[in-house]
């Protein structure tokens, strides 16, 4: 095997063949994949014409540009390649528009020829290449074909770097997208972030809902695919409800006085409810037909499944169910497009209770049944539909509710643990997005509530059963990177290093000025400091007071202001530690284990 080292400059993207700015480097390998030594092989050239005649390589001091044949000798076996020689050819860009450019062409020895279509124009002076985009289109190439060719000799084709720069987002075929179209995490993939040549741009991305947290990235790549941010844009998405269909992340592209804002949403539509008691719905101004079904809900676990719903010029019509009207409508798990699940009710006379009332009645119905009871088997049947179906947990007010306390949520985190197949899925993939979308950790779980809850479970499902319920805290709490948490919980002593204003000072040095200014400014209240030196920090309160409330919480110290239950403000605060959590990982942890280890 064999491979000609690449002088490929950065204008051009891809090439029919390997480019070389003079005389190649050919590297060769044995069947072990172990580099020969050139003395031990023999590389001849000769310019791509039948006329010409082979040449040692290494005696070559000048090397033709064009293409050129390659023959590889070594023990009597022989192999032929080629490249494309370049030489000093270079290509600049000048006035680059969103729209226009000038391609300027360098040391030329080749005819150069770009090739024009209809979304490029294409007009050439000399070695000048104006190029003007037909806005009809509103599209940006991804490159320009181009090729070189010098007497009959073999054309170098290739992909030349589109040189159009604004500011803009761009889809994944080039086209432009405009700052009130709709974007949503479902369509993130391929959509590229264009920046000036050049030029340096921030972008800044922040809730809706939550505007005082911020986050700013700088670029200085032209080119920037938005699914990079992607984790930094779910984390400002889960600063507020998923379910709240006025929370959306706005993302503003800055550079000099240019600017383009845009706001990235959960779901691609929302649904009409206006004819619910006629058994009716349909999609908010649009004429797309999507797959809806009927979730049934007040009603028995097993009459728990997906109802299709029959669609007829636009009006998605719910079939007629015998044991309830009430359902929530979703989408089918499509790559593209998702409804926003949405209650409908088809009972003229029906009277609900409120969003907190039903949460505290099913809530309640967790902390005084047991595991054979209908209301768990009720969560587990709509948990799974939110798994195999892609919809936020927050769907359902029977999984928001087991965040009300920290005995529930221990309960639910065995109960839903066993009944899953996979528990590395459950603990790597699942929970991480339930924690995120219900605004709750199960670290922060109280130590008794654990212990409790762990003789519940084995109780329920035997103690032959106690490794494999093991396991799920154990994989839980090592993706955390808290297994001392659980040697905690166990009854083991924790000696952990005290926190020192030095690693105070290292966090707030690794955090940048933009932050630090930006943190939440709701923060967890807490009995103590418990010798940490917070009072000199109070521009980091939130990243200190966090993980504090959290051991407190694990501790079961009681407060004025718990992390549990509570209005919107406690939910606030509760994703507000999370944040920190994500900001400072290591010192979130390191400053939890302490305060536990303050209180052995």
């Amino acid at each position: 095997d064999w491979t000609i080292i690449s002088q490929k400059p950065n204008w051009i993207l891809n090439s029919n063949m390997p480019i070389v700015r003079n005389k190649p480097e050919i590297l060769l390998y044995n069947e072990k994949n172990e580099k020969i030594s050139s003395s031990n092989y023999k590389v001849f050239a000769k310019y791509h014409d039948p006329s010409q005649e082979w040449q040692d390589l290494s005696k070559m001091n000048n090397f033709a540009v064009g293409c050129v044949d390659l023959k590889i000798e070594k023990d009597g076996i022989i192999s032929y390649d080629f490249c494309y020689n370049i030489g000093k050819l270079d290509v600049i860009f000048a006035n680059q528009t969103i729209n226009s450019a000038i391609v300027n062409i360098r040391n030329n020895q080749f005819n150069f020829r770009l090739e024009e279509t209809l979304l490029l124009k294409i007009e050439k002076n000399e070695n000048d290449f104006s190029l003007q985009l037909n806005q009809e289109f509103f599209k940006i190439p991804k490159s320009i074909k181009a090729s070189l060719k010098i007497g009959t000799s073999k054309s170098l084709v290739f992909d030349l770097e589109s040189p159009f720069k604004g500011i803009e987002l761009l889809d994944n075929e080039g086209k432009i997208i405009n700052e009130d179209e709709k974007i949503t995490f479902k369509n993130l993939h391929g959509i590229r972030i264009l920046t000036p040549a050049n030029a340096k741009a921030l972008i800044k991305m922040q809730n809706e809902l939550r505007s005082e947290v911020v986050i700013i990235k700088e670029s200085e790549i032209s080119l920037l695919p938005l699914i990079s941010f992607k984790d930094e844009l779910l984390r400002l998405y889960y600063l507020a409800d998923a379910m709240d269909y006025k929370n959306k992340v706005k993302i503003e592209l800055l550079s000099g006085d240019k600017s383009k804002t845009y706001y990235i949403s959960g779901f691609t539509h929302t649904l009409d409810v206006e004819e619910q008691t006629e058994r009716k719905v349909k999609i908010c101004n649009s004429n797309d037909e999507l797959e809806l079904f009927a979730i049934p809900l007040n009603c028995k676990p097993e009459q728990i499944n997906l109802i299709p719903l029959f669609f007829n010029e636009n009006i998605y019509k719910i079939p007629e169910c015998e044991f309830t009207n009430q359902f929530i409508i979703i989408s089918s798990n499509n790559n593209k497009t998702q409804l926003m699940p949405r209650f409908v009710n088809t009972d003229k006379n029906f009277i609900g209770k409120d969003k907190n009332e039903r949460i505290e009645t099913y809530h309640q119905n967790f902390e005084n049944s047991n595991f054979q009871s209908d209301s768990w088997k009720e969560l587990l049947a709509y948990f799974n539909i939110c798994i195999n179906h892609n919809l936020p947990f927050s769907t359902f007010d029977q999984i928001r509710s087991i965040s009300r306390s920290s005995l529930v949520l221990a309960r639910a985190f065995f109960f839903l643990g066993i009944n899953q197949l996979d528990i590395d899925e459950y603990i790597q993939k699942t929970i991480p997005e339930l924690e995120k979308d219900l605004g709750i950790c199960f670290h922060w779980i109280k130590k008794e509530d654990w212990q409790i809850t762990f003789e519940e479970i084995c109780s329920f499902k035997g103690n032959e059963n106690f490794l494999k319920i093991r396991e799920i805290p154990t994989k839980y709490f090592a993706s955390n990177q808290l297994l001392k948490l659980l040697d905690f919980i166990d009854g083991t002593k924790l000696k952990i290093s005290p926190i020192l204003n030095p690693d105070i000072i290292e966090v707030r040095s690794k955090l940048n000025y933009t932050v630090l200014n930006e943190l939440p400014r709701s923060i967890p209240n807490v009995k103590a400091y418990y010798n940490i030196p917070a009072n000199d920090h109070h521009k980091i309160f939130l990243l200190i007071n966090s993980p504090i409330a959290v051991a407190e919480s694990i501790l079961g110290i009681k407060t004025d202001y718990p992390i549990w239950g509570g209005d919107d403000f406690r939910e606030k605060i509760r994703r507000n530690i999370q944040y920190s959590q994500y900001l400072t990982p290591d010192f979130y942890n390191h400053i939890i284990l302490y305060t536990l280890s303050t209180q052995n």
